[in-house]
């Protein structure tokens, strides 16, 4: 037998390999004891053997190509009536005799530049026809003869093996025919036959320690017997079936999440099986009864047909089996500067909520929009600190500075410091004391020096006339009214002067005051000593009741305070 395959020489390869196949993505060959099997993608196949000098061949077509066959193979329609058409269109009868026949063959001969055959060199369609050779026809034979090639087939309606026997008159040709003839026989009934259709589930969803239920049936249109054959079943877990019939049940258990298969075939009573019905499986572990199975939303595995369900868990848990408390803080949920508690997870599935938030830290509030808190400036909204002090805000707080000469007692309240009682003083002879600081004055007879501490004996005592004496000190200046005489315009001592007039007002015209690098011209009249000045007067012109004075500062302090004591 000489194969080509697509202008592809595979002759010597069939015939020197047991275990022949090509595959060059249009054609199949492969080759069983002998018999060489063609098949295409458009599932059309052909079964060629060659035997005892005959070749026989066989054609599998799918049923898509009904009514699409012309030729010597007949009109593929399940229609005895109207297989032999002529290439014009017309038909003819199918109880016509067999020499009508053999002229109907002869007019589906191709010439030349229609055939698919190779030839060799110098061969065509001609080499292959004889146009002076007439068969034999069966229905002309001698009724002797037929009934001899009936007893040698075994049979009046076989045909081929008949009719092979009165042309050779080989038994053993003829009766190869006859197998052939009941191979092809059986196959045609394989090939007419309608395999069982699986329907039903097309996916489990199983939960572990629960029971599945699984549920398929079958349908054959042959009405054949139908029993199932289970392909695979999980290895694990508990898994009962039950074959009623056209139905399939089953049920399953799962013990874990671990990959299982399930597939399985339904039979008809010719042997004919379905499709193999591979069902998916997805296997929830139960989320610890914390949670939902979500069989839609699943994780694949290795196999295609297997895949594990997510869990969607109750709010208050997490993780991949809803194992985990949910640590509901863990997104920052509260304002910044407060701390959030996160609830366990049981208080939170009664109550509905997830976390608290504290309260701001003492010292500090929410914003407006109440995402964090910010510091409360106390020294700004209220006055919690002394009169007496200087309020300094701080983050988260506040604190109170007394003001000099004052001491803190208690948190908020500044108190006088008695510098004269505790003898924080640096006077010489007298001391009062004063709101925040101290005053130091002399004797009868003494006079301050120009610091205001110390006290010098008076050197002039002559004209006695009222003055006001001036007590000095590093933080004010106080006034008293004096009777003792001096000479009118005597400089008693630094920070003291005779002033004529008992207890009159001193009048000063274009008095300068010299604070620092202050400089400001003032007129006054009738104006009494001026106070919170610490000065030295000096008499430029001692005429009367009216004179200039020129007041300079003699003392340096921070704060300057004075009063009229006399």
């Amino acid at each position: 037998m000489v194969i080509y395959i697509n202008d592809q020489d595979y002759t010597v390869r069939f015939r020197d390999d047991a275990s022949f196949s090509e595959n060059d993505g249009q054609i199949f060959l492969s080759r069983d004891n002998g018999t060489l099997s063609v098949s295409t993608p458009d599932t059309i196949g052909l079964i060629i053997k060659l035997e005892n000098g005959l070749l026989e061949f066989s054609v599998e077509i799918d049923e898509k190509f009904r009514n699409m066959t012309r030729g010597l193979l007949g009109n593929f329609n399940a229609d005895s009536g109207d297989d032999f058409i002529f290439p014009n269109g017309t038909v003819l009868s199918n109880s016509s005799t067999e020499r009508e026949l053999y002229v109907y063959g002869l007019t589906w001969a191709i010439p030349q530049e229609e055939s698919l055959f190779s030839y060799d060199v110098g061969q065509n369609t001609s080499s292959f026809t004889n146009a002076n050779f007439t068969p034999l026809f069966l229905d002309e034979t001698s009724q002797e003869l037929r009934t001899e090639a009936e007893s040698v087939c075994g049979s009046t309606t076989n045909l081929p093996c008949i009719f092979d026997y009165i042309a050779t008159r080989n038994s053993e040709l003829a009766l190869a025919t006859a197998g052939a003839i009941d191979a092809f026989t059986a196959q045609e009934a394989i090939a007419a036959n309608s395999p069982p259709v699986i329907s039903g589930a097309t996916q489990i969803n199983a939960t572990v320690g629960q029971v599945s239920t699984i549920s398929l049936t079958a349908t054959d249109v042959d009405n054949d017997n139908i029993t199932y054959i289970i392909i695979n079943s999980p290895s694990s877990g508990t898994f009962i079936t039950t074959d009623n019939g056209n139905t399939f049940q089953a049920e399953y258990t799962p013990i874990s999440t671990d990959p299982v298969s399930i597939g399985l075939v339904a039979q008809d009573s010719g042997s004919l099986q379905s499709e193999v019905a591979q069902i998916p499986v997805v296997t929830c572990s139960g989320c610890n009864n914390q949670g939902t199975c979500d069989y839609v939303d699943v994780r694949s595995t290795s196999s295609p047909y297997f895949s594990v369900a997510y869990c969607v868990c109750d709010a208050p848990y997490s993780g991949t089996d809803c194992e985990n408390d949910k640590d509901a803080c863990e997104s920052s949920p509260c304002p910044q500067g407060t701390t959030c508690t996160d609830i366990p997870a049981a208080e939170e599935q009664a109550t509905g909520m997830a976390y608290n938030c504290s309260n701001c830290p003492d010292g500090f509030m929410l914003n407006l929009n109440r995402t964090k808190c910010e510091d409360i400036d106390e020294c700004g909204t209220s006055s919690p600190c002394d009169v007496n002090a200087v309020c300094t805000n701080t983050l988260g707080g506040y604190f109170c500075t007394c003001n000099d000469g004052y001491r803190k007692s208690g948190a908020n309240t500044c108190l006088d410091i008695d510098e004269c009682v505790e003898n924080q003083n640096q006077c010489e002879q007298l001391c009062e004391n004063t709101a925040g600081s101290y005053g130091c004055g002399c004797e009868q007879g003494f006079d301050l020096d120009f610091l205001g501490f110390n006290c010098s004996r008076s050197l002039v005592a002559q004209q006695k006339v009222p003055w006001f004496s001036h007590m000095l000190s590093h933080s004010h200046i106080s006034a008293r009214r004096s009777t003792k005489s001096h000479p009118i315009g005597a400089e008693l001592s630094h920070g003291s002067v005779a002033v004529p007039g008992r207890g009159a007002p001193v009048h000063c015209e274009h008095t300068s005051y010299f604070l620092g690098r202050l400089n400001q011209p003032m007129e006054t009249r009738r104006a009494p000593l001026p106070r919170r000045v610490p000065f030295e007067a000096r008499p430029t012109l001692g005429h009367g009741l009216r004179g200039t004075y020129r007041i300079r500062k003699t003392v340096p302090a921070s704060v300057w305070s004075g009063r009229k004591t006399g």
